[in-house]
């Protein structure tokens, strides 16, 4: 009874929060409606995309356009400042990284001339951003700029904070021995300067690391030191935090129990919808209860876990975030170009003063010099940026190749017993109208079905791998009509089932067609993978 009397309380909870919720975008909106100030537009705009944010992104999505629209026509630092304030904040709310990180560098441009506070704010939000996607060389670069600035102010809660970022950063790339030196470094910076929330966050983190190094012992005594910490005062995501990590290191030490009560609590202060730190929590809800042998509950956060994961769109993302990065690193190597151009100009000018032109010389030669690398590791990485790209749209092109061809099979197939039931009805039918529509869309569907599928997949294929056919031709004259189709469907990363599925075969006939191949291909006394060997055949 009295667990009912608490679901009814809750369901009526999230009814008066669903419909508050609603009421307050319909406002919102009417506000909008009769709005006539460009700023007012902008600003009831970003608050209804804040409001839709995780109930409706294509709408949140729409409303941030069209303020971006009314941006452009004021068309002022402080309303492009204040724009890419506020967008940036709803997309780092829903961890949609590409967009975020797109907002967060056209507000960065803004401010990275100036002295204001607010750029090293923005600093230190790209040296996490571009931590957390894997760019160590670039976070640690705005890390030390960081550094430098604070510990010349003697800034010491900033020194803290910046000293456990770049901990948070090697722990990211599992350096955790190096993770603990800065982390403990950030707790003796923090006594000039105590605050209680960085200082739950540094001995969290310290536990991971401990974590990390398989010393579950200390972790666990410096997660429980985080725990002990918290008040009313600490923020519900920190919270969820505190209690995932241990929940996780509980799971480490085979503890399901206490993982799953840990769990639990990190879920009561889980408050966004479609995140990483969502998908994190269901995760471990999932390992949780497996560990457990609870496979009910564990297929249950399983499926969640899932669907957050297909919602978040990982490899899109990703793919997006690679551009951005790529362009915005062809605009630095622009500005360093342009900044290379003024050097030499100003040494030209400097080079008139004979007084100094020893050392002026000396350091336009260590200025080249450091240019020229620059330069090289720029060129280099921007290689392997496009490398990446073509990567990406390999496989796209390759998965779409496959999917189409096994459809198109499917599709054989569906005419074949198409026509074969027709052929049933066309013997029972006696009228002869209906008896010869039925032999029309039979020829129709023969028609059809002896369409040469094969021809269309090669030119498919061939329009993707230009010279592949020609290397094997070249390569291994003896090989059949078939065997090429089995080496371009190998080629395209496909099973032996898929395969079998795709040429009408069995599994066991493939396996003989692949071992005939390695035969014909002179692979079968040596230790080449087939499939490595098709695909470095290009």
């Amino acid at each position: 009874m009295v667990l009912f009397k608490k679901i009814l309380v809750l369901k009526f909870f999230l009814l008066f929060i669903f419909s508050y919720s609603q009421s307050s975008v319909s406002t919102l909106m009417d506000s909008l409606v009769i709005a006539k100030d460009k700023k007012q537009i902008i600003d009831l705009s970003l608050k209804i995309a804040d409001e839709l944010k995780t109930e409706n992104f294509t709408r949140s999505q729409y409303y941030i356009n069209l303020a971006k629209e009314h941006t452009e026509k004021l068309n002022t630092d402080a309303s492009w400042k204040d724009f890419y304030d506020k967008t940036k904040k709803i997309y780092f709310d829903i961890d949609a990284l590409d967009l975020f990180q797109e907002a967060l560098l056209s507000e960065y441009n803004l401010y990275k001339n100036t002295n204001e506070e607010k750029r090293y704010k923005l600093e230190t939000q790209l040296a996490i951003l571009y931590s957390r996607l894997n760019d160590k060389k670039i976070a640690l670069y705005y890390f030390n700029k960081l550094w430098k600035h604070y510990s010349d102010n003697k800034e010491y809660y900033f020194m803290a904070q910046t000293k456990t970022n770049i901990g948070n950063t090697y722990l990211n790339f599992d350096d955790a021995k190096e993770s603990l030196i800065y982390f403990f470094d950030a707790l003796e910076l923090l006594k000039y300067s105590p605050k209680e929330e960085l200082e739950i966050t540094i001995y969290t983190n310290i536990g991971r690391a401990y974590s990390k190094l398989n010393e579950n012992t200390k972790a666990l005594e410096y997660l429980l030191k985080s725990e002990q910490r918290i008040n009313k005062n600490t923020t519900a995501d920190t919270k969820s935090w505190i209690y995932l990590c241990l929940a996780q290191l509980y799971i480490q030490t085979k503890n399901a129990d206490q993982a799953i009560y840990f769990a639990k609590k990190s879920e009561n202060f889980e408050l966004t919808h479609n995140t990483f730190s969502q998908k994190d929590l269901l995760e471990t809800l999932y390992k949780a209860y497996l560990l457990k042998k609870d496979y009910k509950e564990a297929a249950h956060y399983f499926s969640q876990y899932d669907k957050v994961r297909e919602n978040l769109n990982i490899e899109s993302k990703a793919v997006n975030v690679e551009k951005i990065k790529i362009d915005y690193n062809n605009k630095i190597k622009a500005q360093q170009q342009e900044i290379i151009n003024n050097n030499k100009n100003s040494s030209l000018i400097i080079t008139i003063c004979i007084l100094i032109i020893l050392l002026l010389i000396f350091s336009i030669l260590i200025i080249r010099y450091k240019n020229r690398i620059s330069k090289i590791k720029l060129e280099h990485e921007l290689k392997l940026y496009r490398e990446t790209e073509l990567k990406h749209q390999l496989e796209i092109r390759n998965k779409e190749l496959a999917v189409k061809t096994i459809k198109e099979t499917e599709q054989k197939e569906l005419f074949q017993y198409l026509m074969t039931d027709l052929k049933k009805i066309q013997s029972n039918v006696e009228e002869k109208d209906t008896k010869n529509s039925v032999n029309y869309v039979i020829n129709m569907l023969h028609h059809n079905s002896h369409i040469n599928n094969w021809e269309e997949f090669e030119l498919r294929f061939s329009n993707v791998y230009e010279s592949f056919y020609q290397n094997l031709n070249h390569s291994h004259p003896n090989l059949s009509n078939m065997d090429k189709r089995i080496c371009a469907l190998i080629k395209l990363n496909l099973s032996t089932k898929e395969i079998a599925n795709i040429t009408k075969s069995t599994v066991r006939s493939i396996e003989n067609s692949r071992t005939r191949l390695r035969k014909k291909m002179g692979l079968t006394n040596s230790k080449t993978d087939l499939n490595k060997y098709l695909t470095d055949l290009n």
